[in-house]
């Protein structure tokens, strides 16, 4: 069957869209209740590309950020994704600004863990869901990683040592602040991830950087990537085809 896989960086609806310059005029939304018409937008999204994952970064619990909204509640009402896991990585101001990762799927969560990585600014972690298929077990794997080239060296090796015990068919997603495919080479020569996904996602207004990654191991073929810019549909926030300073991934596979 065929699974078709989104990975965002949701930016917590705080919607940096314009231009380097727009985080000047929208970086209190980082602390301060905002409209949570970003996030809306992003489940239109993913409703009308009717994804079956979605692994997605800087999203956020209710708190007053969010005015008191959970972010993934909302990009669960959207679609038909009704099985998610929030994994916090926002200690310990939770009731100002909850944010982490958050794994939503069609079909069936099992079971859920959290692997802490080695911390720079902010907490790292590698978040696991295991989703049945069909009657089959995939471990999906969601991380937002570092902005300093030496810390995430130290993460992306934390996360060989996690991944290459694993079996069966994985997905590993994520915004990897890493612009360079070759520093994966080791995790895909050592792990059961073979396959690489990347385009251009970074800034959303004019896509020049691949940071955000889908990884896979070999029970999937692989249909095709894409990211939002390139599909051209019709969803908008403040007249952009964006919602994020990060344009979406997504890939569909066959799960052999």
């Amino acid at each position: 069957m065929n699974i078709k896989i989104a990975s965002i960086n949701l930016q917590s609806g705080v919607a940096t869209t314009r231009g380097f310059w727009h985080y000047a005029l929208t970086g209190w939304k980082y602390w301060l209740p905002h409209s949570n018409r970003p996030i809306k937008a992003c489940g239109d999204f993913l409703k009308k590309e009717n994804i079956d994952i979605a692994c997605v970064n800087e999203i956020s619990e209710s708190s007053l950020m969010t005015g008191w909204r959970s972010q993934t509640e909302t990009l669960s009402d959207a679609t038909n994704m009704k099985h998610t896991h929030f994994f916090s990585t926002a200690v310990p101001f939770k009731k100002l600004r909850d944010e982490g990762n958050a794994i939503l799927s069609v079909h069936p969560i099992t079971s859920t863990a959290s692997h802490p990585l080695h911390k720079e600014l902010f907490n790292c972690s590698l978040d696991e869901a295991v989703i049945s298929v069909q009657g089959k077990s995939i471990t999906v794997l969601t991380t937002h990683l570092a902005l300093t080239k030496k810390h995430r060296d130290i993460q992306i090796r934390e996360i060989i040592e996690l991944v290459k015990v694993k079996t069966g068919p994985i997905i590993l997603s994520g915004d990897f602040n890493e612009p360079d495919p070759a520093a994966f080479d080791e995790l895909r020569a050592v792990t059961p991830l073979k396959q690489l996904c990347t385009l251009p996602t970074f800034p959303s207004w004019k896509p020049t950087k691949s940071l955000d990654y889908i990884f896979l191991s070999e029970e999937f073929n692989q249909v095709g990537p894409m990211t939002r810019s390139d599909l051209g549909l019709g969803q908008t926030y403040n007249s952009n085809p964006v919602f994020s300073d990060h344009v979406p991934l997504v890939v569909e596979v066959e799960l052999i």
